[in-house]
């Protein structure tokens, strides 16, 4: 069985070139899509619907 904070985090990963070290389910993170820019932080949010 896969563990899908695992596969949340490898998917931001992916998309973005890093992930934050703690996601918590349920709550916005800000993923900081370029790291010298703080203008525009995408947020992603871990759901088990």
């Amino acid at each position: 069985m896969h563990d899908p904070l695992q596969t949340f985090r490898t998917a931001i990963l992916a998309a973005l070139g890093h992930a934050p070290e703690l996601i918590e389910p349920g709550k916005f993170q800000r993923v900081q899509a370029d790291r010298e820019s703080h203008r525009r932080c995408p947020c992603a949010r871990l759901t088990f619907d």
